[in-house]
């Protein structure tokens, strides 16, 4: 898994947008735990954040803020995931969005809540659209759907996932099972699938 993980980073850190949504997808389902936090897995992540990767600092710099593979130090921590940031990582925008609303982290340098999420957003986090869709799913229909839509365009399995859910919910069955399918990676998307094909 480290080696997935060090190529997808490697890509990402040259704005390879494919690698980008990939590793944004796997971070948002915590694929990236299964990462094994050896020697060679941290010096690849120091490494490239040396040499400005936006990725790889903002994962470095979760890394402190976790505690998983060095010692925890949610100071260095935040201080990379705000180089990130200037290194227009769009899950560095993402990630201090939560840590702004979570109040882990409320450094008005970096902006506020709406701010970041809109960052994050304008970078095509999917993710952050994946969030901005979940702030209308109770008030605005149009939005919600457009929000998860535009995340599930960007490869966000958690929103083909909620739209399979929206039209199993309003019996539009061939839709479900196409959003389902599409995230053939998600286990809650596979679970529900095969709900679906089993009731018939």
């Amino acid at each position: 898994m480290n080696q997935y993980f060090i190529n997808l980073t490697r890509k990402a850190d040259q704005g390879d947008n494919e690698a980008i949504n990939t590793l944004i997808d796997d971070y948002d389902n915590d694929r990236d735990e299964q990462q094994v936090f050896d020697q060679e897995l941290i010096n690849f992540y120091l490494e490239n954040s040396n040499n400005n990767g936006p990725y790889s600092t903002y994962y470095l710099g979760l890394m402190y803020l976790t505690g998983k593979g060095v010692t925890g130090d949610v100071e260095k921590g935040t201080q990379l995931i705000k180089k990130s940031m200037q290194l227009n990582c769009s899950q560095a925008y993402y990630l201090m969005t939560i840590l702004h609303e979570t109040e882990i982290c409320q450094d008005e340098e970096c902006g506020t809540y709406s701010v970041l999420l809109s960052k994050a957003i304008k970078l095509n986090n999917s993710s952050a659209y994946l969030m901005k869709a979940l702030e209308y799913e109770n008030t605005d229909l149009n939005e919600y759907l457009d929000h998860l839509r535009k995340a599930a365009e960007l490869g966000n399995s958690n929103a083909w996932c909620r739209l399979g859910q929206y039209y199993q919910d309003n019996e539009d069955y061939s839709s479900a099972i196409k959003y389902y399918s599409m995230g053939d990676n998600n286990s809650h998307c596979l679970f529900n699938l095969a709900i679906m094909y089993m009731c018939g």
